[in-house]
C-alpha cells in the first residue's frame, strides 16, 4: 500500500461543494469525487492519499482517505484546456477526513519532515510510508476517528442481510455527477436564471439545487448518467445552467 500527495489550489479551481463535503465526512457519511493526479499513471485502487491545500493561505493538509480507482483519463479540469479537448489523468478518492482549514499546517510539515516535498506543482507525489503513517496517526488523534487501511474500500467485507422494516424508499445519487454538472454549467437556474450568489451575496454563493429532468424514482434501477442538457436547453445562454432541472439521464 502506497500513499500519494494530492493538491488543491483554490486560486486555480473552486471546490463548489466543499462545505457540503466537510459536513458529510465529519458526520460519517460517504463522500467521494475524482481528482487530478498529474502525470502519475501508476496510482492504483487501494492506495492512500493525503490532500494538501496550496497556493492560498492557510496551507497544509486538509484531508485524507482511500484511492478507489486506477488512474484514468478524463477531460481536463482547466476550462481553457478542456475547450481544446485536452485530457488529464484522474483518480477516484474516498474521503476519511476532510476540513476546510488545514488539519496540519504546511509549516509544521516542512519542519518535521524536511526530506519530503510538500509543495509540488501537481498531484501524484509519493509520500514516504514512515512519514505517511505518522501523519495518519496524527489525523486520527485530531479527528477522533480510526482510519482503517487493511483492505481496499472496494473489497471490504461487511455483515449484512438482517431484515428491518422501512416505510420509505430512497435512491442513491451521484456526488460526482452533480459536481460535474455544476462545473460545466455554473449556478444560474436554467429555467428562470436565478442566482443565489447575486441575490444573497457570499451566503448564497456556490449554492443551487440540482434536479433531474426525469425523476430518479421513476427509473427504478441503477443507470449511467451524464450532465449534458437536453437539446431544448442547449439554446440557453452559455452561463445558464440546466440545474433546475439538470439533465442527468
Amino acid at each position: 500500500m502506497r500513499t500519494f500527495l494530492f493538491t488543491w489550489n483554490p486560486s486555480k479551481w473552486k471546490w463548489h461543494d466543499l462545505a457540503e463535503a466537510v459536513f458529510k465526512v465529519t458526520n460519517g457519511e460517504e463522500y467521494n469525487r475524482y481528482w487530478s493526479c498529474g502525470n502519475r499513471k501508476d496510482i492504483r485502487d487501494g492506495d492512500r492519499f493525503l490532500l494538501t491545500r496550496l497556493g492560498v493561505a492557510p496551507k497544509g493538509i486538509i484531508g485524507c482517505g482511500s484511492i478507489t480507482s486506477d488512474s484514468y483519463p478524463l477531460i481536463h479540469w482547466d476550462e481553457s484546456k478542456a475547450s481544446q479537448g485536452i485530457e488529464a489523468l484522474r483518480n477516484d478518492l474516498l474521503f476519511s477526513a476532510l476540513s476546510d482549514i488545514p488539519l496540519i499546517d504546511l509549516a509544521i510539515l516542512e519542519e518535521k519532515f524536511p526530506g519530503q516535498r510538500w509543495t509540488p506543482q501537481s498531484s501524484g507525489t509519493q509520500v514516504d510510508e514512515g512519514i505517511a503513517n505518522t501523519i495518519f496517526k496524527q489525523l486520527e488523534e485530531q479527528t477522533g476517528s480510526t482510519l482503517d487501511w487493511t483492505v481496499s474500500p472496494n473489497n471490504k467485507v461487511f455483515s449484512e442481510g438482517q431484515s428491518k422494516k422501512l416505510t420509505i424508499k430512497t435512491y442513491d445519487r451521484s456526488n460526482a455527477a452533480r459536481q460535474a454538472c455544476l462545473e460545466e454549467y455554473g449556478y444560474n437556474c436554467a429555467v428562470c436564471e436565478f442566482n443565489f450568489g447575486k441575490s444573497f451575496g457570499s451566503r448564497g454563493e456556490g449554492y443551487i439545487e440540482v434536479h433531474h429532468l426525469n425523476p430518479i424514482a421513476t427509473i427504478g434501477t441503477e443507470y449511467e448518467s451524464d450532465q449534458r442538457p437536453p437539446t431544448s436547453m442547449r439554446k440557453l445562454p452559455q452561463n445558464a445552467a440546466p440545474e433546475t432541472p439538470c439533465h442527468f439521464n
